[in-house]
């Protein structure tokens, strides 16, 4: 009784393995399957013609997770998406081929770069320092380059306690941003004379002062 109870077990066991593993076969049916096109979904402030030269050259290779993970990383270079998720679909009737989707979220648009706090500096000098302008791509870590050239901007102007600050806001209906740099300018500090010591009477202030950028 007990072999053949094992044998009916057995017996029973291997139409199920034999379906699990068609069942797992059919759900990669893509792999090694030629790409016969690479589409976008999500699409808005970036046209698909800015990524063709990307894309291109993976059209007719074969599928496979690798060539997937190599394109997504091409993409994420670009800047463009805060998320990419791909998605595969039968080329044809027989799937032989298929087609690979990838569904985008793009990076906001900059809708308005504001300034709040310059009563010393000008927006115009301001916005002429910075690098990010309205109609960009949204990239947060850009704001740490223009704080940077807002205080090197008062630095020069010789407010030397500045800070500034950039901030954003994202309304989510439209996919713009908003950016604000919040501005404290200090004190201005202004030379008042300028004097030198330990020249000696062939070089005079007036010539020493005449090389230097900075004057009185």
């Amino acid at each position: 009784m007990r072999r053949i109870t094992v044998v009916l077990l057995l017996a029973l066991l291997i139409p199920f393995t034999a379906f699990s593993q068609n069942d797992q076969q059919d759900d990669q049916w893509y792999l090694d399957k030629p790409i016969a096109d690479i589409r976008f979904e999500g699409l808005s402030s970036v046209s698909k013609n800015e990524l063709l030269g990307l894309i291109r050259p993976y059209l007719g290779q074969s599928y496979t997770d690798t060539l997937s993970w190599d394109i997504q990383s091409k993409l994420y270079a670009l800047d463009y998406f805060d998320i990419i998720i791909p998605k595969i679909l039968p080329g044809d009737s027989a799937s032989e081929s298929l087609i690979l989707v990838f569904q985008v979220q793009e990076k906001p648009i900059v809708d308005e770069v504001l300034f709040s706090g310059n009563n010393k500096v000008r927006r115009g000098d301001l916005s002429d320092a910075v690098l990010i302008k309205s109609g960009d791509l949204l990239n947060p870590g850009s704001l740490k380059i223009d704080e940077k050239a807002i205080i090197d901007l008062y630095l020069e102007k010789g407010f030397i306690e500045a800070q500034a600050t950039g901030d954003y806001t994202v309304d989510e209906k439209t996919n713009q941003a908003t950016v604000v740099f919040n501005i404290v300018e200090g004190n201005q500090t202004k030379i008042s004379d300028i004097r030198f010591v330990g020249n000696d009477k062939h070089v005079s202030d007036s010539t020493l002062q005449n090389l230097m950028k900075t004057k009185s």
